[in-house]
């Protein structure tokens, strides 16, 4: 599954400006103005608005445009997929990679919903490569966890701490109570 490291949510971490990350993943994101911005969107939004820019400047042919809204979006949803099922690690560099070569297809598909709301030939592709990423997400929700290597051990270890807490704070009630009644029967003797 993906590498999640924690950072402690402080008055530094908050709040997350552009960035759909809760604090445990910031990892994620980078910072800008002493803002947290999801990685992922600080490369797309920018490159897809230049693009989007340039589409509707330029009006490249639309055989160009539907072969780049099926093609460039192929790394970034293999990428994605790959991560949510739980077969590579999370990689800053990856995403950023990926998302650049993905992100003008964004650009396109705003362009032309631009020129033409909702054209059937912009639209499929998006909501394809969207679907395929939503399903994977809520796949790997329901497998995280348990498919994960190692969870066994995780779970079993984590368990025996809480064991040997509890027993830890059974066995101090117990020697609180013996001391409270061997100190009631000394003053009951006296």
């Amino acid at each position: 599954m993906s590498s999640h490291h924690h950072v402690p949510p402080t008055s530094t971490t908050n709040p997350m400006w552009l960035a759909h990350h809760p604090p445990e993943h910031l990892e994620r994101c980078v910072r800008l103005g002493g803002h947290h911005v999801c990685r992922r969107c600080a490369v797309l939004y920018p490159i897809a608005v230049l693009t989007a820019i340039a589409v509707v400047v330029l009006d490249p042919p639309q055989d160009l445009m539907v072969l780049a809204l099926w093609v460039l979006p192929v790394p970034v949803v293999l990428e994605w997929v790959a991560e949510h099922l739980g077969g590579w690690r999370y990689s800053p560099a990856r995403q950023v990679a990926v998302t650049a070569v993905g992100a003008p297809a964004l650009g396109v598909a705003l362009a032309w919903h631009a020129v033409e709301p909702f054209v059937w030939a912009a639209t499929l592709p998006v909501l394809v490569w969207t679907t395929i990423c939503l399903l994977s997400a809520l796949a790997g929700r329901l497998v995280s966890g348990v498919e994960e290597p190692g969870w066994q051990d995780r779970h079993e270890a984590a368990e025996d701490a809480r064991r040997q807490h509890l027993e830890r704070l059974l066995a101090a009630a117990d020697a609180r109570h013996e001391t409270a009644a061997d100190a009631a029967r000394g003053t009951a003797v006296d």
